[in-house]
C-alpha cells in the first residue's frame, strides 16, 4: 500500500482561511495607514501655514490691531484658513496673538500659535 504525500482537503481549507484572514488584517492595515498618512500630511501643511502666519505677524512694522483678522493661503495646492486673534496680554505694552488654522471645509482647528509682541517699537 502507498503512503500518502500530499495535504488533506482540510487541511488546505484551514490554511487557505488562516491566509485569508492574515490577508484582511493586512489590508485594514493598509487603510489605515493610508488615512495617517494623509492626517499627518494636512497637519504639516497647516504648521506650516500657522508658522508662516507668525512670522509675518512679528515682523511686521506695525503691531496688530486688537481684535479677528481672518485670511487664507494657498499651501501644496490646497487652500488654509487662518484666523488671527489680537487681545491684550495684561502685560503694559505686549499684546497677545492667538494664530488658528483649519481647512475651508471644516470648522476645527488643525494647527495653532501663541505670539507675544511689543506694542511700541
Amino acid at each position: 500500500m502507498r503512503t500518502a504525500r500530499g495535504f488533506t482537503l482540510l487541511e488546505v481549507l484551514v490554511a487557505l482561511a488562516i491566509l485569508g484572514v492574515v490577508m484582511l488584517a493586512l489590508m485594514r492595515l493598509l487603510v489605515v495607514d493610508s488615512a495617517t498618512a494623509i492626517a499627518l500630511e494636512d497637519r504639516l501643511a497647516a504648521e506650516i501655514v500657522a508658522d508662516n502666519a507668525a512670522v509675518e505677524t512679528m515682523i511686521d512694522l506695525q503691531p496688530p490691531d486688537l481684535g479677528i483678522e481672518r485670511g487664507s493661503e494657498i499651501l501644496d495646492g490646497r487652500e488654509w484658513l487662518w484666523t488671527r486673534t489680537t487681545v491684550e496680554s495684561g502685560v503694559e505694552s505686549l499684546v497677545r496673538i492667538d494664530i488658528a488654522v483649519r481647512k475651508p471645509d471644516g470648522e476645527r482647528t488643525i494647527a495653532s500659535r501663541t505670539l507675544l509682541r511689543r506694542t511700541v517699537q
